[in-house]
């Protein structure tokens, strides 16, 4: 980050150089290592070209590249980069530029030619840290590194540069003020001040924790360009809550407004609406009359429509009959017509031609006479309608014209049915039929004249026809005065519905009248109505967001002063979240208070209370990581919003894993994908996630960071267009904006070189002592009080809950008043979606009240147990610090939550589990090797354990008083001393009175009782800068430091008391001696200036004047103080070890030569039938070749159970990786 890289191009671009680095991919090795020099040989000693080979550290992903490095830097001849055929081309190659040098073109000369080339071409700058062991170990190795380079050391950047580079990004930032204000000048200044405040800052973190700590100008870097894109987000975010908020009171005054103006119109339109009203009732009653008459003539009409319809149905039945019968004559006509259809007039005229007719025919001709009297005028009849010549010569006359004669008997079948034939002609006609006989057919008559044969089929047909229509007449005639009676009938509805039709009319034009009137009625009703409803929905309205103005009002005043605030503010927030993630607490509330009292100084406004957290998120935000897993502490949260402000990718210390569990929640719902460093499909993972906008999470990482993942951890990409691509490997892929790269190491205390913690946020997630005191309190309640821990659960989440809630509402509260158009009042969907938020809004809030009151009384009732929560606290951390005294000395907080729990259960009160189910349980787990048995043997221990469990909950053991007192008492001494013998048992002899002092004092400086001076000058005894001359009688037995000392103790209060210590050992210099020289000082008599004082403070005289015995004296002190059980330490009891133990938690001896403990294990298996003999115990010695062996017992003991023990673990150092991850696995 201090700009190696950067310089080395810019000045190749200067020289004209070419620039050319290695890509490193997944699977890049020596050979691409090879290519990729002969690539740059061939330019700079084939082409002549200028070329700069850009080497950084990161890419060195195998040592033995360092190996063709040292010989390109010591002689540019590096063996073995060409096979011998390759080199013969180089020669050829480079020929004619060796003669035209004047160089003899033999093989050697050409190829020292092109070497010389690469020397004069070929420059190489190499960009590495000198951080760490690596560079100095590389050059012990590789000496060409340090001997054939001009070594260009960088030193930190100038204040001066810092602040220029400050000054140009910043000047086009119009939120800070004019140029020439006091503001902008403020805040340029404060730029380089809190780079080297950080700086300062590390240093202290070092000297102290022994942690390391980088800020490099390209953190500053990282530091303006947050600080440039987050003012400007503050300030138009506040600027836009403001606007939304100003144009929630606009329209909540414009409604109140609005109110009493509707009142006032409602009166008129109530007036206008009674006039209507009364108007309308006339017509009403006018047409209730009109109706009353038009439904008595309606009435009328249907009685009348009834009777028609009665007789319409009886002249159906009636014409229906008639039909019937008349259509069984339908044949004797057709048979009528066909007999004259085959005659013409031509036969009439044969048969008008005879003289004489054959006998009969002339009978025939007068029966057809008879029929047609008085229809046929040819015909002449006499007075009573009779034929009066029926001789055949009025026959010839009948015939006279044979074509009407012919029509006249085709149209005879219509004058019989409409009565025009006298009964009298048939009868005659008929009388001529029957007295001829069978002569009377077409049979008879065919051989004497067709024309009279077709006319006698004629009659006959007809006459039979005149019967049946003789027979029908009856009905006949029924049915035509039946049908005049339906005439008649209509007749009369059709006047009854013309009279109802007129007062239809005239009723229709008062319902006209009527319906414009009720229509105006309805018209200024709705319109009132419309009035009331849009005064309720302003009241309801006004209602709905009046407590809202307040807190709005309110809001929009602090609004002015806080966009004064937030250049200055978001400063401090910036400044916090680029540089202070990687400190503890106390460092970052170091650097922050720096921060603030420069600003101070020079004037940046700030807030009353200027803090970066609340800038950085807002409540609603800290409680939705809260319901993801994240502590609720502060540095917690501190950390939730440096990681989801910082451009960076977020590098989280994660030793604890509280901080991978957030991130795994936080992210699930973007595919978040995780993997490790160096994994097979890591790449293939990164791909994916890159292309489709995946988060991916690179948990337990060492301390350094793949070569193959720098363009993406650096936030390196290209722009194609208007994509944006990373190069990842040899590939190039596009990069979505909603990818996330997230990165986790278990490790305690990494140490990241700067060019890592530069390109990365490096975020310290290690538990704080305040937090874990939270946290072990929450689980001494949940083991004493399973109820109250619940429901404080059940509060917490709900609390979180809603403050989300409120937040969301608050927003689309304000959103629907932004987007809405026109008068708001009007928008009835609105306000009651408005309404409907008020009322979530005050439920929760009432919710809110109630859920603080009830956790303040199970605070209150918790807070009882506060001092074992602050014991555990303060144990784990003595526990984290004993790193210092041996790096061996790790403990993960899980194994200590193991501890405590035992610890409190060890003296629980409940009642204990019933052993015999235990005991069940174990033997069919022992006695049945069937998997599917296991499986069921496994689910019913499952619930077995979880009715327990709900068994325990129910059970609610409730003290206090002087009882709960006595109790916590008692869990205290109990943890602590759980804790010492979970903890000693892994301890040297050497360090554990050291340990045990160690916690004893900080219980007493954590009660009060010893001040943390006193613990200091104990540790310490730092001698007094400026003692006074020692006496001559002190100097035989006493040194100058012991004198300068025993000056220091005088500043203690205890040592304050009578005389100083100095004039005491002036004045008793021969009593001091007397003690100075006793064989047990601890126990014997003090000098008399200091006769009265306590153990503790015994114990500063011994530090200083008989060191030899302050061993003995901190075992009394500790006796006294804790009790024996902390000094004697009982024999190693594997058993014990085994109980406490459980199939997650794998046991790790640290043995000295000759110390064996595989006899106790087999012992202790052989108990618990678990024997080599059986399978179920297997003992590896690890050496090469065993590690699949090992992970193959591993996986199959922890399918089938059973005991695995690896031997002389030490020698597989590289594998414990593998193995580590195997035991996450199973």
């Amino acid at each position: 980050g201090s700009g190696r890289q950067s310089l080395s191009r810019l000045s190749s671009y200067t020289c004209l150089y070419v620039t050319m680095m290695i890509v490193i991919s997944g699977n890049y090795g020596m050979n691409d290592l090879k290519a990729d020099l002969q690539s740059m040989y061939t330019k700079a000693g084939v082409k002549d070209e200028g070329v700069l080979f850009l080497f950084t550290d990161g890419q060195i992903t195998n040592e033995k590249f360092l190996v063709y490095i040292n010989d390109l830097l010591a002689s540019g001849d590096i063996a073995d980069l060409y096979a011998s055929d390759e080199k013969d081309a180089i020669r050829n190659a480079v020929r004619s530029g060796c003669k035209g040098a004047g160089i003899q073109d033999t093989p050697e000369n050409l190829w020292m030619f092109f070497i010389g080339r690469i020397r004069k071409n070929l420059h190489m700058a190499l960009c590495f840290s000198p951080v760490g062991d690596a560079m100095r170990n590389r050059a012990k190795k590789f000496p060409a590194l340090v001997n054939c380079t001009v070594i260009d050391w960088f030193q930190p950047w100038p204040m001066d540069a810092l602040f220029n580079v400050g000054q140009k990004f910043l000047a086009p930032i119009e939120q800070l003020g004019p140029q020439d204000s006091p503001t902008r000048a403020g805040i340029l200044e404060f730029m380089p001040f809190s780079f080297e405040a950080s700086n300062k800052q590390a240093v202290i973190f070092m000297a102290n924790e022994r942690r390391y700590a980088y800020t490099t100008p390209k953190s500053f870097l990282e530091l303006i360009n947050l600080y440039c894109a987050m003012v400007g987000k503050k300030v138009d975010a506040l600027e836009d809550q403001k606007d939304r908020l100003t144009n929630g009171l606009e329209k909540l005054n414009k409604t109140q407004a609005d109110v009493a103006v509707l009142e006032e119109d409602l009166k008129v339109k109530a007036v206008v609406v009674a006039e209507k009203a009364a108007a309308a009732d006339i017509f009403a009653e006018e047409v209730g009359r009109e109706k009353a008459k038009v439904q008595e003539e309606s009435d009328k009409a249907a009685i009348e429509a009834k009777t028609c319809q009665k007789i319409a149905a009886d002249v159906a039945i009636q014409q229906e009959s008639c039909e019937k019968d008349l259509a069984a004559a339908v044949p004797l006509v057709q048979e009528a017509e066909k007999a004259l259809d085959v005659l013409d007039k031509k036969d009439f005229q044969e048969l008008k031609a005879l003289s004489k007719p054959p006998a009969g025919v002339d009978l025939v001709c007068e029966a057809a006479m008879h029929l047609q009297a008085g229809i046929d005028p040819n015909i002449e009849v006499d007075k009573k309608g009779g034929v009066k010549d029926p001789s055949w010569k009025g026959a010839i006359k009948m015939m006279a014209a044979p074509e009407k004669f012919l029509e006249n008997l085709k149209a005879y079948k219509e004058e019989i049915n409409d009565g025009n034939v006298p009964q009298i002609n048939i009868e005659k006609a008929r009388k001529i039929q029957i007295s001829m006989g069978d002569t009377f057919s077409h049979e008879g008559m065919a051989k004497k004249s067709g024309a009279c044969a077709g006319l006698c089929v004629f009659i006959i047909n007809i006459i039979m026809y005149y019967d049946v229509v003789i027979q029908v007449e009856p009905k006949r005639q029924a049915l035509r005065e039946a049908t005049q009676t339906l005439n008649d009938a209509n007749e009369k509805l059709d006047k009854v519905k013309k009279l109802v039709a007129e007062l239809e009319a005239k009723l229709a034009k008062l319902m006209s009248e009527f319906d414009k009137a009720m229509k105006e009625k309805n018209a200024v009703m709705a319109e009132a109505a419309k009035c009331q409803n849009k005064l309720d929905m302003a009241q309801r309205l006004v209602k709905a967001l009046l407590a809202n103005g307040v807190i709005w009002e309110q809001t929009v005043a602090r609004a002015g002063e806080e966009l004064e605030f937030i250049p200055g503010d978001t400063l401090v927030a910036c400044s916090f979240a680029s540089y202070v993630g990687v400190f503890t607490r106390q460092y970052r509330e170091a650097c922050v208070e720096n921060f603030i009292d420069f600003l101070t100084k020079k004037g940046v406004p700030l807030g009353p209370k200027p803090d970066p957290l609340p800038v950085l998120a807002n409540d609603a935000e800290m409680a939705g990581w809260a319901g993801q897993g994240l502590p609720s502490d502060r540095v917690s949260c501190e950390n939730g919003a440096i990681m989801t402000n910082s451009q960076r990718w977020g590098l989280i210390i994660d030793p604890q894993l509280q901080g991978i569990v957030w991130i795994k929640n936080k992210e699930a719902e973007n595919g978040l994908q995780i993997t490790r460093m160096g994994h097979s499909k890591m790449l293939n993972t990164f791909e994916v996630a890159l292309d489709q906008g995946k988060s991916v999470l690179i948990e337990n990482m060492g301390e350094t960071i793949e070569a193959v993942l720098q363009p993406v951890v650096s936030r390196n990409t290209i722009k194609r267009g208007n994509k944006r691509v990373v190069k990842l490997g040899d590939k190039e892929i596009i990069l979505k904006d909603s990818f996330k790269l997230f990165m986790q190491t278990k490790l305690s205390n990494p140490h990241y070189p700067p060019e890592v913690q530069a390109e990365t946020t490096v975020i310290n997630f290690t538990v704080t002592e305040d937090g874990l005191e939270d946290q072990m309190l929450f689980l001494v309640v949940k083991l004493e009080r399973p109820d109250l821990a619940r429901k404080k659960t059940e509060l917490i989440t709900q609390q979180n809950e809603f403050k989300v809630t409120l937040a969301q509402l608050e927003a689309l509260l304000l959103e629907k008043l932004a987007n809405a158009e026109g008068d708001i009042t009007d928008d009835t969907e609105l306000i009651l979606s408005l309404e409907e938020a008020k009322r979530t809004s005050d439920d929760v809030k009432e919710k809110v009240v109630f859920a603080q009151e009830m956790e303040a009384k199970i605070n209150e009732t918790s807070e009882y147990y506060r001092p074992t929560g602050s014991r555990s606290s303060l144990l784990f951390f003595l526990l984290c610090d004993l790193c210092k005294m041996h790096t061996f000395y790790k403990y993960s907080l899980d194994s200590f939550v193991m501890v405590v729990t035992r610890a409190v259960n060890s003296v629980t009160l409940r009642k204990p589990k019933e052993p015999k189910k235990v005991e069940e349980v174990v033997e069919e787990k022992g006695d049945d090797d069937d998997d599917d048995d296991d499986d069921d043997d496994d689910k019913e221990e499952e619930e077995e354990e979880e009715v327990e469990e709900e068994e325990e909950e129910e059970e609610i053991i409730e003290l206090s008083g002087k009882e709960l007192k006595k109790r916590v008492v008692l869990l205290e001494n109990i943890i602590t001393y759980f804790v010492l013998d979970y903890t000693r048992r892994g301890l040297l002899d050497a360090d554990k009175l050291t340990v045990v002092s160690m916690m004893a004092i900080k219980i007493l400086v954590r009660a009060g009782t010893v001040s943390n001076e006193e613990r200091n000058v104990l540790i310490n005894a730092p001698p007094d800068p400026s003692p006074p001359a020692m006496p001559e009688n002190a100097k035989s037995w006493m040194s100058d430091t012991q004198w300068a000392q025993m000056k220091t103790l005088e500043s203690l209060d205890a040592f304050k008391k009578g005389s100083k210590l100095t004039e005491a050992i002036e004045q008793d210099s021969l009593g001091w001696k007397r003690w100075y020289t006793e064989e047990k000082a601890e126990i014997a008599d003090l000098p008399r200036a200091v006769r009265d004082l306590g153990p503790f403070h015994r114990l500063f005289l011994l530090r200083i004047m008989r060191p030899d015995r302050i061993g003995a004296a901190l075992t009394e002190f500790i006796i006294s103080n804790l009790g024996n059980e902390f000094i004697e330490q009982d024999p190693f009891d594997m058993e014990k070890c085994y109980e406490e133990s459980s199939c997650l938690t794998p046991f790790f001896f640290v043995l000295f030569p000759g110390v064996d403990p595989t006899s106790s294990i087999e012992a202790l298996g052989r108990k618990l039938g678990i024997t080599e003999a059986n399978g179920r115990f297997v003992p590896i010695s690890m050496g090469q070749g065993q590690e699949k062996v090992a992970l193959d017992a591993l996986n199959r003991c922890a399918t089938n159970g059973g005991w695995i023990m690896m031997a002389n673990i030490h020698l597989m150092q590289a594998w414990l990786k593998q193995l580590e991850r195997a035991l996450e696995v199973v």
